[in-house]
């Protein structure tokens, strides 16, 4: 993007920045199709797209001022167009009928106010066997970056965890059904003597021992029937856990399973609708994935220029925070080091492998994980992966990423 011209307005804690080589700001309109404008006439109007030296597309309704334009109508006239300047960017009219050029649909629809507004076009929920997370498209023709523990999360500490929590489950039920087994036996035990106690009192007769001897009975009687109840209600909790336990191992094995295979995700976009991604590659040493959408033209995010980071630096983090789709949170960088970008933007389960932006909505790193301060529940700092280990992994694939 060309910093030489570059307007910026504040707006709260979001500053509205814009920069274009042609000069002024050229705002996006949505297309119309105006009917009926003079009596025997009709129209319908035109999106232009421009791409600059960078890759970034630019939309508008009308043709930028330093380019003549060359674009056949849908009435069918024809004017001529040349583009003007050293640096030539290519220009032509968005056919917005396309459903697969999902950059014009989404810069149609989602009139974007600011530039961290207009990165959410390009980040997606990906629903996994096991897990939900984030993504982003990082080219037009649908490379997406995420977190490798949302497409494989076999082989996060949150699978082993849960494994874990299961495998405990699993040995208090044991314990718990070998003690409710010696209780049945011994309740079996103490039922029998008080049957055998009955049966002595009624042979007793009217004797003067009969009457006391009935007493101690209803005694042990009560006895055994608050011990039977305790039997009852330990074994019906038993029976309840051990259910949902089953099942949950049973959920758990065969997610399990089918993840560590799994090459084909559903990724739900911006405007809702549903695509399916491929899985491309696996980082072996970071929390690193590559997906890929076929067949479809999809709005990108740039990555960080030449611009350094620094603390206090306010950054985004976009995702599905909790399972809800299309949040945007806010803070600063506190800190820089180079396994990432430590911030206190709020990072919750869901914005695993979602971008973390600056103002102009640059990707700086993929949100992965928080570290969490455990004596104040769900306080601590978000970590993104940098950009420098991500090109380093994947810098063959990400075409100019």
């Amino acid at each position: 993007m060309d910093r030489s011209a570059t307007a910026c307005t504040g707006a709260g804690s979001i500053r509205r920045c814009r920069s274009s080589r042609f000069g002024p700001l050229v705002l996006l309109l949505s297309s119309l199709t105006i009917s009926a404008l003079l009596p025997g006439q009709s129209a319908q109007a035109q999106i232009y797209k421009y791409q600059d030296a960078n890759g970034q597309w630019h939309f508008s309704d009308k043709p930028f001022k330093h380019q003549q334009q060359s674009n056949t109508g849908r009435d069918g006239t024809t004017a001529n167009s040349t583009a003007t300047g050293s640096d030539q960017d290519a220009a032509e009219v968005a056919d917005v009928s396309d459903n697969t050029d999902l950059a014009a649909r989404f810069e149609q629809r989602f009139h974007a106010q600011t530039e961290i507004e207009r990165a959410t076009q390009a980040v997606v929920s990906i629903d996994a066997p096991m897990s939900v997370g984030s993504g982003f498209f990082v080219s037009n023709d649908g490379l997406l970056l995420t977190n490798k523990h949302v497409v494989r999360p076999t082989e996060t500490s949150h699978w082993q965890e849960r494994k874990q929590l299961l495998a405990e489950e699993a040995k208090q039920l044991d314990s718990l059904k070998s003690w409710l087994s010696n209780e049945k036996q011994r309740l079996g035990e103490m039922k029998q003597e008080l049957n055998a106690y009955e049966e002595r009192i009624r042979q007793a007769g009217r004797n003067t021992l009969k009457g006391a001897a009935s007493s101690d009975y209803k005694i042990l009687s009560d006895r055994y029937q608050l011990w039977k109840m305790e039997y009852d209600d330990t074994n019906a909790n038993y029976q309840t856990r051990n259910k949902k336990f089953r099942k949950a191992q049973s959920e758990f094995n065969f997610q399990s399973s089918s993840s560590r295979v799994k090459q084909h995700f559903t990724v739900i976009l911006k405007d809702n609708s549903k695509l399916k991604a491929r899985l491309l590659a696996l980082s072996t040493e970071h929390d690193l994935a590559l997906l890929k959408v076929d067949g479809y033209r999809t709005p990108k995010l740039q990555a960080l220029g030449q611009a350094t980071l620094f603390q206090g630096q306010p950054v985004y983090a976009i995702g599905s925070p909790l399972g809800m789709r299309d949040h945007v949170t806010s803070g600063i960088i506190t800190r820089i080091a180079k396994q990432g970008v430590v911030t206190d933007t709020q990072i919750l389960p869901g914005n695993s492998g979602g971008p973390l932006v600056n103002e102009q909505g640059e990707v700086i790193g993929i949100n992965t994980l928080k570290v969490l301060n455990r004596s104040i529940s769900g306080e601590g700092f978000g970590i993104a992966i940098p950009l420098a280990t991500i090109r380093a992994e994947f810098g063959g694939q990400l075409d100019g990423f």
